[in-house]
């Protein structure tokens, strides 16, 4: 739960915040992660973290250009040199 981070404490009662329908909202930069067994707060991810940024040409949608390091812009090497 929470992305691998321990959910959020509210520091009036000293448990998780609840987030189940009825409970507790979730205090800002927080967002509520719910399932059939639970419903916690957790804290909002930065961008970065959600998205990690691409470092690998071979990450990206249309792979590397033939020198390996340069992202290909098209289907079939499309924009390559």
């Amino acid at each position: 739960m929470c992305g691998g981070s321990t959910p959020l404490i509210d520091p009036a009662t000293g448990t998780d915040y609840d987030c189940s329908p009825g409970m507790d909202t979730c205090p800002d930069g927080s967002y509520c992660h719910y399932n059939l067994q639970f419903a916690k707060c957790c804290k909002e991810l930065s961008p970065e973290v959600r998205n990690p940024p691409i470092t690998k040409c071979s990450e990206t949608e249309f792979g590397c250009c033939k020198d390996g390091k340069t992202p290909a812009r098209g289907a079939g090497a499309g924009g390559c040199p």
